[in-house]
């Protein structure tokens, strides 16, 4: 028989549950928020984050907020909880100020600035290690109730931090051994290839070739014996050297040097060289990342990496240990909100011109000071991260030409230097756009024309949202005729300008009192009143002796002499060469501190190092390859820049 109780305690327990379904349940946890903000250089960044800063609030707001979309208005709202962690890869070494647009300390505005001055110039800093560094920074910013602030341009440290590392392995000593015994093969291979086109050529001219070339008329089985003994010798000068060269960033780098030194390259070019050992990527199975690493010439830190990595797992490619990038929002740890700023190509174009200006023509010497720093420790342009941040290389290829030279450098070579550094971040900036417009997470924001408060006030509106909505749209895309006023547009020197704008000036000020005189001349004399007591006499009339005189030899009066007048290119010419002799009085404290303190005080071992290159076919000027970083690092990630 059935408990008459149960219909009653079941109907009551139904009405409980009912009950405790109706109540309203406390709101789900919200991810921390991290905010990215990033950009081509000189977009504007670092103004915009700063007044982002001190909008932005942490935790201690989320928890006084009720529902989900106050807490997400309350991170916005007024209480400077915001700190910056900077994505720059020269930023975080130290003395690297003014190349890398390093914020001053007093400048920061109270702002927290994290990853800068973290590391010494010669030593190498990585994606990898950034994301190491970095996260345990921003985990600290969101425990005391802040909001971590990512600023920078530096693409793959960007991606690395939002989607976590790679879980590419560190190399092994095994595998760089197997990476100096393969780069080694290599270039023995094709120097006894070229010899041997060199023979075939040679006889199919009819010459005998004796003497000319490597190898020529040298028995293919004593060559390759020979090639096997200077390959010894040459992977034992490479050890040496990596244990001896504090700037011997690689074991690859290091056996260049060897090899070269040995003669192991037998005559190959520097370009030769760097094909030889690019190639291994591709015999090795690795096509995409053969296309990409080649064009970064002589980034033999790349390469070795690369292939260390290839020779710990045979069959595998670089792109199997990257991050994985189409992981969902809902799965990453951060609620990050992520903006990419940027202008019109020509106006940044313009910006990129007057920054570079600053740096290179500071009255303390400014970018020069410091490329002659990383020369008097040792390096070599593009020996480390360092010595390869743009700016930094091409200053100090500068120096070294200079010095080199023999002559004292002038405006003209200044004029230069300017020219190569902003063509240089020309192409930083393609590479920059390429690769966040392939990236969705970022919400692109157009900062031409508007006051640093609007554009804060756009991306505080976008932070208020409960979600985050990325995209560029058409952003960014060129026109035909953006695209031709680009491969028209020359840099151009402020202090040059500026000057032949004065001389302008000064010019139709003269012109305007020549002519204001001229027409005094021209103006008849007023009539003198005779009956008036301080009247002149009247001028006699001309005698007949007089105007005989003044008749020419054919019977014609003569005329006075007046000069042809000059032509616009002409008066155009002197324009510029005064504007020139002006700027160049203006820099002259600048000139004489080049010339007569950073050329002497340079060192004759690295004069030396870059008068061999040169002599070698490498020049002092070096490769340049695929600029990737803003001022340095991997700024696009490795990835080559589509065209506009």
């Amino acid at each position: 028989m059935s408990d008459p109780a149960a219909p009653a305690a079941a109907a009551a327990a139904n009405a409980a549950a009912d009950g405790a379904a109706a109540a309203p349940q406390p709101p789900a946890r919200r991810k921390p928020m991290v905010v990215i903000v990033t950009g081509p250089t000189a977009v504007g960044k670092t103004a915009i984050s700063l007044q982002l800063a001190q909008r932005l609030r942490g935790r201690a707001a989320e928890a006084e907020a009720g529902t989900e979309l106050e807490a997400v208005a309350a991170v916005v709202a007024e209480g400077g909880r915001g700190e910056v962690i900077s994505a720059d890869s020269v930023q975080v070494y130290r003395g690297l100020d003014v190349g890398s647009d390093k914020l001053p300390v007093c400048e920061r505005q109270g702002v927290p600035h994290h990853m800068i001055d973290v590391r010494d110039p010669l030593e190498d800093f990585s994606a990898g290690e950034f994301f190491e560094c970095a996260r345990p920074v921003a985990e600290d910013i969101v425990r005391r109730g802040g909001v971590p602030l990512v600023v920078g341009g530096t693409g793959l440290y960007l991606r690395w931090f939002v989607v976590g590392k790679g879980g590419a392995p560190r190399a092994t000593p095994e595998a760089l051994a197997a990476v100096v015994a393969a780069m080694q093969a290599a270039w023995a291979a094709a120097a006894e290839d070229k010899a041997r086109r060199r023979q075939q050529q040679q006889q199919a001219a009819g010459g005998e070739g004796e003497g000319e070339g490597v190898g020529a008329g040298v028995p293919e089985g004593e060559a390759a014996a020979a090639s096997a003994a200077t390959g010894a010798a040459v992977a034992s000068a490479a050890a040496a050297a990596v244990a001896a060269s504090p700037t011997a960033t690689t074991t690859a780098e290091a056996l260049a040097a060897a090899a070269e030194a040995a003669g192991a390259a037998g005559g190959l070019t520097e370009d030769e060289k760097w094909e030889a050992a690019a190639a291994l990527l591709r015999e090795w199975g690795d096509e995409v990342a053969y296309a990409r690493i080649r064009a970064e010439r002589n980034n033999y830190y790349r390469l070795e990496r690369a292939l260390s990595i290839l020779a710990m797992h045979p069959g595998s490619r670089l792109a199997d240990f990257e991050p994985k990038l189409d992981a969902p929002l809902a799965d990453l740890d951060y609620d990050f909100r992520c903006f990419f700023l940027h202008r019109p190509r020509l106006s940044l174009y313009d910006r990129i011109a007057a920054r570079v200006e600053d740096m290179v023509c500071a009255p303390g010497g400014g970018l020069l000071e410091e490329a002659a720093l990383l020369l008097r420790l040792g390096l070599q342009p593009g020996d480390n991260m360092a010595a390869k941040a743009i700016g930094y290389r091409q200053a100090m290829e500068w120096l070294l030409a200079a010095r080199a030279a023999g002559r004292r450098v002038g405006l003209v070579q200044l004029a230069a230097l300017h020219s190569a550094i902003c063509q240089a971040t020309h192409k930083l900036v393609r590479a920059q756009m390429t690769w966040f417009r392939d990236d969705s997470m970022y919400k692109w924001v157009d900062v031409e024309g508007r006051t640093v408060t609007e554009v804060v006030e756009e991306l505080c509106g976008e932070l208020a949202k409960p979600l985050h909505e990325g995209g560029c749209g058409d952003s960014g895309r060129l026109s035909k005729e953006e695209q031709k006023a680009i491969m028209r547009y020359r840099p151009k020197l402020r202090i040059l300008t500026e000057a032949a704008t004065a001389g302008a000036a000064a010019a139709a000020a003269k012109a305007d009192t020549a002519a204001a005189a001229a027409s005094a001349a021209a103006a008849p004399a007023p009539a003198a009143d005779a009956a008036s007591p301080g009247a002149t006499a009247a001028a006699p009339a001309p005698t007949p002796a007089l105007a005989e005189a003044a008749i020419g030899q054919r019977g014609q009066t003569s005329k006075p002499f007046r000069p042809k007048p000059k032509s616009k290119a002409q008066l155009a010419a002197e324009a510029a060469a005064e504007a020139a002799a002006e700027a160049e009085r203006l820099l002259q404290p600048l000139l004489d501190r080049i010339n007569d303190v950073l050329l002497p005080g340079l060192p004759e071992e690295a004069v030396a190092k870059a008068t061999a290159r040169a002599a070698a076919g490498k020049g002092a000027g070096g490769e340049g390859g695929e600029e990737e970083e803003e001022g340095g690092g991997a700024k696009g990630g490795g990835k080559r820049p589509r065209g506009d």
